[in-house]
């Protein structure tokens, strides 16, 4: 072949690997063309998605919660079991005391002789004041931790409360009349 062939060639070649590099990238361009409405497709996927993700931590942190609720709720329901026992020691304790109490009247009043240490007894029975319950331990988690709130009954959320406030207020007159009475 002549110089000149050569050169045509060349050229001829060039121009076609040109053309072929340019048909290759609107291929290209052809296959990575996107819409707008697979961007929006897209998008609504990954909003719905996130959305349930929320929705379903939400669910179980509500769950979880009434489980915490129910477990409390039980909790106070086998203090209150335990505190009526206790009432019911004290109701008894109580009416030894009123029993002991009409003893010595009746003695004072029908002027019986009897021994000191006899009547000295039964003063210090009749004296002597129960102890209310104690029991305190769920209501002291639940506040003691700021869960109170989890109670979702809002009534008896306040009758819980005011039980204890007033099992409060009853111990610390209690302890009072023990302590003037130990002196």
């Amino acid at each position: 072949m002549a110089p000149w062939g050569r050169e045509e060639e060349r050229t001829h070649s060039a121009r076609a690997g040109r053309r072929g590099v340019n048909q290759g990238q609107k291929a290209r361009v052809d296959r990575i063309k996107v819409t707008w409405e697979d961007h929006f497709v897209e998008l609504v996927v990954v909003f719905l998605g996130i959305t349930l993700a929320f929705t379903l931590e939400s669910w179980r942190d509500a769950r979880k919660e009434a489980d915490l609720e129910q477990k409390y709720l039980v909790s106070f329901l086998n203090d209150l079991e335990s505190d009526k026992a206790d009432y019911d020691s004290l109701y008894t304790h109580t009416e030894r005391v009123q029993t002991d109490v009409q003893r010595l009247t009746d003695m004072f009043r029908q002027k019986v002789d009897v021994h000191p240490d006899t009547s000295v007894a039964l003063l210090a029975r009749s004296l002597s004041i129960g102890q209310l319950p104690r029991n305190h331990s769920t209501y002291a988690s639940l506040t003691g931790s700021s869960n109170l709130s989890l109670i979702t009954n809002y009534e008896c959320q306040q009758k819980i409360v005011n039980y204890y406030q007033s099992l409060d207020q009853a111990s610390l007159v209690m302890e009072v009349s023990n302590g003037f009475l130990d002196n």
